[in-house]
């Protein structure tokens, strides 16, 4: 009999639990990227989501909304980089190290990690856009 309690127990139990577990899920959601179509809208995309994501890091400390927002702004500067690097358009170390960065800041966010959301930001955000971009694309 007390099997039989214990197995109730741990069943209502876990039905409680399936509440907070759904909005975790619901947490990590996966946003649409802003479309882009050439190189120089990449690198404006690019510069306007670190200026974006640079205003809300001027919290001392951040909320789940705020890392949701970063998380959001962190799908655009994915295909932003992307474009950047199917199109040889700048410094290719750069740019690697850009997307580094960029792949962090998304997966810190969704983790909701400020710490190393911060650390990739910084590093991010250190790198100016016209090593991402130039007019004329690099050579290999």
């Amino acid at each position: 009999m007390t099997k039989y309690y214990i197995t109730v127990a741990v069943l209502l139990l876990s039905l409680a639990a399936a509440p907070s577990y759904a909005n975790e899920a619901e947490r990590i959601a996966h946003y649409e990227a802003q479309a882009l179509a050439s190189p120089a809208e990449a690198a404006a995309a690019i510069e306007s989501k670190t200026s974006e994501i640079a205003a809300v890091l001027e919290k001392e400390e951040l909320e789940n909304t705020d890392l949701e927002q970063i998380h959001a702004a962190s799908y655009t500067l994915e295909a932003a980089i992307d474009i950047l690097y199917e199109t040889n358009s700048g410094n290719a170390g750069q740019i690697d190290l850009s997307n580094e960065s960029i792949q962090a800041i998304h997966a810190s966010s969704e983790n909701h990690n400020e710490a190393e959301l911060r650390k990739w930001f910084e590093t991010l955000h250190s790198i100016p856009v016209s090593d991402l971009y130039t007019e004329t694309p690099a050579s290999q």
